[in-house]
């Protein structure tokens, strides 16, 4: 893994020089791709998120160049690796966990790197958009539009991915990054709490916002027990979206009204979000939800809820990534499957049952992307590069072992199995070995996939700095240190300099 100098030159120099454009202007035309000549030469590819990426894009480096003597794939990774640490539980049992340190200034150094290097006409041949900014890049010219290389290449088909993750992620138009897999976030529900009336309206056809799910609980909370099992607000986390926490569920779902990343305006101090930090500290103390996390978990709170212990605590509503969606068919399958769904926030799940995806305020159902490249406008050598990325979009590359961090994939083919490595793989003994039971639930699984990802339409654009300004500002609301106001100001100064240089 290669380390890098941050460059001395502040986010905002980078971002007003992005902004002004004047970088690489996309070519008019893709390269051409029905050249019988064989492909040469040598690329770069730049992630950010060493954890997802690195295994799967040294894979795939190797054998594309196995494929096409001559080419050499360079990858480039920069976060650092999560850290494996034991601890010891009270019974005395050693335990090994992975611990994640967030690092908003090492992100923010690499987007001033990369931002930097387009800016002088270079930079990466391929891009991972994991935490650089997807709409200021295509903006400025700075990314290939996709989707005509698509159209270009005879043997690309469409009828191959899901498309509508593809048409999800356009902007003014064009498809500036592909996403390797996609991730969403769905709802459950307690079903012993929900009356069969609200119940009717929930299931996996269903697509459910979180303001939604806020007012049914309203009526029905009597204190008995908490509405969701998200504390109030979680400091720690990714770089962009949900960081966990209610406040980041509704400050996502109404992200765009807050942020306008396209006409470069905040609205940040109009009195909304100052009364939505309020509401939802309100909402905390009377029980609807545990107290705000400000701080970084350590390994001893990590360790707080044990696989062997019993949950006894009911909550109406669960909000999941749609990777644990698995294990809520495998609930009820045996002992090794309950030992591994039985950590989450340590609440009753016997009774859980699928609400919905979940959806913004406007009604919009978003996907999240893991690994998602774009080809730089800069590239001297484009038809390879775009040769790389379909060859990330291969069945081959879809499939593989190492994908597994990348989300579903958008390869038709390759969903089920990535879904029976997971199922046999773990549940099975050997992997492609399963009970009928566990194929059974894989199949309920992929169904049910199905029925929600059918409703994707849309992607949430995001800044990865905006995000850490946000997160670092409200902590300090929920911690007691600011008021609501104070937040709302500091945060409309901070946000508002920023998109305007």
């Amino acid at each position: 893994m290669k380390k890098f100098f941050a460059l001395v030159l502040s986010a905002a120099m980078v971002v007003s020089l992005v902004a002004c454009g004047g970088g690489g202007q996309s070519a008019p035309e893709p390269p051409d791709m029905s050249s019988d000549q064989p492909l040469t030469g040598e690329i770069t590819v730049s992630a950010f998120d060493s954890m997802s990426a690195e295994s799967f894009l040294r894979e795939a480096a190797a054998l594309f160049e196995d494929m096409h003597p001559g080419t050499t794939v360079n990858i480039e990774t920069f976060s650092a690796m999560p850290e494996m640490r034991t601890a010891t539980t009270a019974d005395g049992a050693q335990v090994t966990v992975m611990q994640i340190e967030d690092d908003p200034q090492a992100r923010t150094d690499y987007i001033n790197r990369i931002s930097a290097q387009l800016m002088a006409g270079g930079g990466p041949d391929i891009l991972a958009m994991d935490v650089l900014p997807i709409d200021r890049f295509a903006r400025s010219g700075f990314l290939e539009d996709l989707s005509a290389y698509m159209k270009a290449d005879p043997d690309f088909n469409h009828d191959d991915f899901r498309t509508n993750i593809f048409d999800a992620a356009k902007l003014d138009g064009g498809l500036w990054f592909v996403p390797l897999g996609y991730s969403f976030e769905y709802h459950a529900f307690d079903s012993t709490l929900i009356p069969p009336a609200q119940a009717a309206a929930f299931g996996p056809g269903n697509a459910v916002s979180f303001a939604g799910l806020m007012e049914i609980g309203a009526e029905l909370h009597d204190g008995s027990a908490p509405l969701f099992d998200q504390p109030e607000f979680a400091a720690f986390g990714g770089p962009a979206g949900r960081r966990g926490g209610v406040f980041r569920s509704l400050l996502s779902d109404g992200f765009e009204s807050f942020v306008d990343l396209e006409n470069r305006t905040a609205h940040l101090d109009d009195g909304r979000f100052a009364e939505l930090l309020t509401s939802t500290r309100e909402n905390a103390q009377r029980g609807l939800f545990p107290p705000a996390i400000t701080g970084t978990l350590d390994i001893e709170q990590m360790m707080r809820i044990r696989s062997d212990e019993q949950p006894t605590e009911r909550v109406f509503f669960k909000t999941h990534h749609s990777g644990m969606l698995q294990m809520d068919f495998l609930r009820g399958l045996g002992e090794s499957q309950m030992m591994m769904f039985g950590g989450g926030m340590g609440t009753i799940t016997d009774d859980d049952q699928i609400a919905g995806i979940a959806a913004d305020n406007a009604g919009n159902v978003p996907f999240r992307f893991t690994q998602g490249y774009a080809i730089n406008s800069n590239s001297q050598n484009k038809r390879l590069a775009w040769e790389f990325v379909k060859f990330l979009l291969s069945e081959e590359m879809q499939a593989s072992p190492t994908s597994m961090r990348m989300g579903t994939p958008v390869r038709l083919s390759a969903v089920q199995p990535q879904a029976e490595m997971f199922f046999s793989g773990m549940f099975g003994g050997q992997p492609g070995e399963m009970s009928p039971e566990v194929e059974a639930a894989m199949h309920a699984y992929l169904e049910a996939h199905r029925q929600m990802a059918d409703q994707i339409n849309t992607f949430t654009f995001r800044d990865a700095i905006i995000d850490d300004m946000i997160t670092a500002e409200v902590a300090l609301f929920f911690d007691g240190s600011k008021s609501a106001d104070e937040v709302a100001a500091a945060l409309q100064s901070r946000v508002g300099l920023y998109l305007s240089e």
